[in-house]
């Protein structure tokens, strides 16, 4: 993920009549926010801070809309473009081409393992995912909390892994952490490009969306772990008289 990057410059403040005071913006935000003369900009409040953008961004914005074309590509970069487009908050996710046909089945897994895309159109040209998620009912923390909860339960399975193989499970429980993990990087995502949106709806301030960042990564990573220590524990036979590896498949 790529934070764009931040530049100091200071302004003189200049009283202005009586109850306001003035400060002039730089030239270059203005010209990248497509600002011109007479435009209105939004200052917001936050904590003894102010935050300036170019303009609102409420519910009533436009919904982002993304074509994939899948012709011609595997079904790993297919996937890649399909979760990049649902971190970027597309609604609508569109995957079209001749070669649809044949590569539906994976498609749909791939949609299927994101939370809240669902499948709205499909026919032999084109899928059509529909995003409904209300991030108005979204908790960063609960959602943290759900993924320790699952991880600590693998650890505990994979610790029994000789006495009761359940690699299987620890898979499934792995794919659930993964899913959670898309979400927050999602969440984190608009709270990058929505900063005082992302205040007001869950309460998170810009320094936070690092840190929970980096708490889904680490706990996916144990998760990972976890699993293949598993899958390596379900290879290995270990002898009843002497309790030391006697095989180990490959």
């Amino acid at each position: 993920m790529v934070l764009r990057g931040v530049r100091m410059e200071y302004r003189k403040l200049i009283s202005f009549g009586k109850s306001s005071y003035v400060v002039s913006l730089p030239k270059s935000w203005v010209k990248l926010s497509k600002l011109k003369k007479g435009d209105l900009v939004y200052i917001e409040e936050n904590e003894g801070n102010l935050l300036l953008q170019p303009r609102a961004n409420e519910e009533g914005d436009k919904e982002k809309e993304i074509i994939i074309n899948v012709d011609g590509k595997d079904l790993r970069r297919i996937q890649r473009e399909t979760i990049s487009a649902y971190l970027q908050n597309n609604k609508t996710i569109i995957l079209a081409g001749n070669e649809i046909k044949e590569k539906a089945k994976e498609i749909q897994n791939f949609i299927q393992n994101l939370i809240a895309l669902e499948i709205i159109e499909q026919d032999s040209k084109r899928i059509v995912a529909k995003d409904f998620l209300n991030i108005n009912d979204i908790s960063i923390e609960q959602i943290i909390r759900k993924m320790d909860v699952i991880v600590r339960s693998m650890l505990k399975d994979c610790k029994e892994m000789f006495k009761e193989d359940s690699y299987e499970n620890l898979y499934l429980r792995d794919n659930d952490v993964n899913k959670f993990r898309f979400l927050i990087y999602r969440i984190i995502w608009f709270g990058i490009e929505n900063p005082s949106q992302i205040f007001k709806k869950l309460n998170i301030k810009q320094k936070d969306l690092f840190i929970n960042w980096w708490l889904a990564f680490s706990i996916e990573s144990i998760a990972d772990y976890v699993k293949r220590i598993a899958r390596d524990m379900k290879k290995i036979k270990l002898s009843k008289r002497t309790g030391r590896i006697s095989k180990y498949t490959k």
